[in-house]
């Protein structure tokens, strides 16, 4: 087991990945849990994470004396997992398979774990492995080592050089209609940017998408 890493400002290594993984984790849960996973996260409740091929197991204090145990059981495949490649268990008495998905310490330590791919990317391919060959460094001397699989292909030639890009304004804000989609666009917007969308006023029925 190891503390778990924090993922501070917004240009790490893994920082997309991680992003998906936080996604899934309000896919797998209520708002009420996911914000309570949230503020475990942030007080330090997730006191320690073991990533190996298909599991990751943590230790979260809640707020009974002993802590729980969480096991993240995912199956092998390339990339963050889709809900059904992927299941917890906890110690603790809420029920995993209640209509209201995941308890709030199964969330924290997915979100812990999105942390970690954050900094160090590799831990997502070790962890949807099925075997142990993947490298498991951490911190940030261990991200900057990592390698660019697409650095060789978008390397500029030597001799070359590249245009200055002129600087782009954001695009207008988009109009969806399908309120699943907005419900996930909602939810990657709070993840990523700590606080809920503005508010909107949409023609009609449909639904403003804000800027993200």
């Amino acid at each position: 087991m190891s503390r778990p890493l924090r993922a501070l400002g917004p240009n790490q290594p893994g920082q997309f990945m991680a992003t998906r993984v936080r996604v899934l984790a309000a896919e797998l849960s209520d708002p009420q849990r996911l914000a309570r996973g949230r503020e475990y996260v942030d007080t330090g409740a997730v006191v320690d994470i073991e990533v190996e091929p298909g599991l990751a197991t943590a230790t979260v204090q809640g707020s009974r004396p002993g802590p729980y145990v969480v096991e993240l059981n995912v199956e092998h495949g390339d990339g963050p997992p889709l809900r059904r490649e992927i299941d917890a268990s906890c110690s603790c008495p809420d029920d995993p398979d209640a209509a209201h998905g995941w308890c709030k310490h199964a969330v924290a330590t997915l979100i812990v774990l999105a942390n970690e791919i954050a900094v160090v990317p590799d831990t997502l391919a070790r962890w949807r492995s099925s075997t142990v060959d993947v490298p498991t460094g951490r911190g940030p001397a261990a991200a900057e080592a990592i390698s660019d699989p697409l650095g060789p292909a978008l390397r500029v030639p030597d001799g070359i050089t590249m245009p200055d890009l002129p600087d782009v304004s954001p695009l207008p804000a988009g109009t969806i209609t399908d309120p699943d989609v907005v419900a996930l666009l909602r939810s990657a917007y709070e993840l990523i940017c700590g606080h809920s969308p503005p508010p909107s006023e949409p023609p009609g029925n449909r639904v403003a998408v804000p800027d993200v």
